[in-house]
């Protein structure tokens, strides 16, 4: 016997080495050491994830059939999950299993006692009275004389592996498991007892935590025709290596198969179509996933697919350990897999969808085809492994918060195409405190910005921006909402625009340099600015936007307009909250604005003086005043 091991074991080093030298027992160490052992390997594993063959690049293109499968009691052998044509045409290494089916129908349950109580209870509901007969593997079997739900406890004499056989009857179907929770799963209290399940016919469903925490479980062998694996499924089978999971399965719902520590691949279903948050977490022996066309609908406000080894994403084909056959990303395609470093775009990709990649924590190499044209909400937002981001001029527009609490962003070059990005509260790099400084493309700024006639509202906002460089032929200046280290700027003469929130928030704004050529002011672009003092805007003629100056708590002097520029609309917030009691609002306009305006800046700067000055000369109330003068000045006695 140990003579034809030997021999079997040397014919297997020659297979790997190539050499065709008689060997002897010492010669062994030093040939399986110099197996090159990083040549791509395919391997042929059982349904328990044990290694039946292996084979290299070169063996698999000269073989003409695929190996033997194993041969197991009671299993019908249905196919490889590859066919060869499919392995010669795919360069890396992967794991390919058998397909079986239960040959006589009957669900096994393979369990083992080996100390304790052994009176477990089994859960499930069958369509018909007495329908499913339960046969314990010690001699005694019975039937629940109701149909429903099902709680059946039975003790067993001693301690031992026993086999649990439930065959249904042709009309009865039944669920393993009902009403499932951590505590009542398939098998209650004795789950780690399972080492092995097969199921066989007439199961219509299965159900929800049917074998969470079945720690020992080695193998569960799926029937064909059910649609969805259900929440927590098999949560917590730390022994389980492998599951097929049947072609008619459109739905993986929520923690199926988390905690699976010992999977190292999953082969997924072409049909399915939807996958829920927490899937595939945290199953750190994974290997490989291919993920088919058909999974668009990724339901997931957390992870859904992570592991230590699936590091790196790309299309089928690419040798990395998630490989896809999207031709366009899903939503949440990748949402929260904090071990993912690098990603592969699908070729001729236009667009990243809503939170492709939120929450990829350790993703640091990401290359943005020339192929994408928008960039959607939440991207990228917590990507905070990310330090270099080059932004190609495809990109036409950006979506909220694309980019957020990217936190170690050092560097980002922004396209000059860039059309639109988002205002409100989610700015796309908001929270990036590493982005201090922004210049022109090749300005070396932390951003780089194409922008060359305009800023768009909100490009830099809430980012840790303290000084920024201006191009040439700048018109219209916008984007440095909540930019709360921001102390100075100048702005540049040309610029005729403030975008509405351009200064807004920016708390820590002291000094505001205005260009003569400046003419208009958008809404709320000084709001909340509590640290300026002093304003002016000669040549601004119109306030007619909303809450411009609002919150401005620190303010003590603004001039709007001069002589030749008159103010002919203000809007009744403008200066909402501006509650400096020192306050001088000056402001240019002609007899006929005088009121109404005065009435409006009275709305909101309750306690200022305000000084009304004539702006052309001017009739107002029957007096005759001069360009400069003061027509009228309004104050609050107390």
């Amino acid at each position: 016997m140990l003579t034809t091991k030997l021999a079997a074991i040397a014919d297997a080093i020659r297979a790997k080495t190539g050499k065709t030298d008689t060997m002897t027992l010492a010669d062994m160490p030093d040939e399986i050491a110099s197996i090159q052992t990083d040549r791509v390997l395919i391997s042929f594993k059982d349904i328990d994830g044990a290694l039946i063959r292996a084979y290299t690049l070169d063996e698999i293109q000269a073989l003409t059939a695929l190996p033997a499968p194993p041969e197991h009691d009671n299993l019908t052998f249905l196919g490889w999950t590859k066919t060869i044509e499919a392995l010669k045409n795919y360069p890396h290494p992967v794991s390919v299993y058998p397909k079986f089916k239960v040959t006589d129908g009957k669900t096994r349950i393979w369990i083992s006692f080996t100390s304790g109580n052994k009176s477990p209870t089994l859960r499930f509901s069958q369509s018909k009275a007495s329908g499913v007969l339960i046969d314990w593997g010690d001699g005694s079997s019975e039937r629940v004389a109701t149909a429903g739900n099902v709680s059946r406890a039975h003790t067993y004499a001693g301690v031992g592996a026993y086999v649990i056989t439930l065959t249904p009857d042709e009309d009865c179907t039944w669920v393993p498991n009902w009403g499932g929770s951590s505590s009542n799963t398939f098998m209650p209290g004795y789950v780690a007892s399972i080492t092995k399940v097969e199921f066989g016919d007439n199961v219509s469903a299965l159900g929800d935590f049917a074998f969470y925490g079945a720690s020992n479980i080695s193998s569960i062998l799926l029937p064909e025709g059910i649609t969805i694996i259900p929440s927590n499924f098999c949560s917590y089978c730390g022994s389980l290596r492998h599951i097929n999971i049947p072609s008619t399965v459109t739905t993986i719902k929520a923690g199926a198969f988390s905690n699976c520590v010992s999977l190292t691949q999953i082969d997924l279903p072409e049909e399915l179509t939807t996958v829920e948050a927490n899937a595939f977490t945290l199953c750190h022996s994974l290997e490989k996933v291919i993920i088919p066309a058909t999974c668009v609908n990724i339901n997931s406000s957390s992870s859904w697919l992570t592991g230590g080894q699936l590091t790196s994403a790309g299309p089928y084909g690419s040798g990395k350990s998630i490989e896809y056959l999207w031709d366009a990303l899903p939503a949440r395609a990748f949402a929260y897999n904090s071990y993912l470093t690098d990603i592969e775009f699908p070729p001729q990709c236009a667009a990243i969808p809503d939170y492709a990649f939120i929450g990829c924590t350790s993703l640091m190499d990401v290359n943005i085809p020339n192929t994408v044209v928008s960039i959607a909400s939440g991207a990228f937002r917590s990507c905070s492994a990310i330090c270099d981001l080059v932004i190609p001029n495809s990109v036409k527009s950006i979506s909220s918060s694309a980019f957020s609490d990217c936190t170690n962003l050092e560097h980002v070059v922004i396209p000059k195409d860039l059309s639109s990005v988002p205002g409100g509260n989610n700015p796309i790099l908001s929270g990036c405190w590493k982005l201090k400084t922004a210049s022109p493309i090749g300005g070396g700024g932390n951003i780089e910005y194409g922008w060359k006639t305009a800023v768009l509202r909100n490009g830099f906002a809430q980012t840790a921006i303290e000084h920024i460089t201006f191009p040439t032929g700048l018109k219209i200046l916008g984007g440095f909402y909540g930019c709360k280290y921001l102390k100075r700027i100048d702005i540049p003469e040309g610029v005729t625009e403030l975008n509405a929130d351009c200064f807004r928030l920016c708390s820590n704004l002291e000094t505001v340099s205005i260009p003569d050529s400046l003419i208009a002011v958008q809404s709320n672009a000084f709001d909340s600015c509590s640290r300026i003092k002093e304003l002016s805007l000669p040549h601004v003629t119109s306030l007619s936007s909303e809450a411009i100056f609002a919150n401005m708590i620190s303010l003590d002097h603004i001039v709007v307009g001069s002589v030749g520029y008159g103010v002919i609309a203000c809007d009744y917030r403008n200066f909402m909250y501006t509650y400096n009691p020192s306050l001088v609002i000056e402001f240019f306009t002609t007899a006929n604005y005088v009121d109404r305006i005065l009435a409006n800046i009275r709305n909101g700067a309750v306690s200022a003086k305000i000084i009304v000055k004539a702006s052309t000369d001017t009739v107002y109330n029957g007096t005759t005043f001069a360009a400069g003068e003061t027509i009228l000045t309004s104050e609050v006695t107390s």
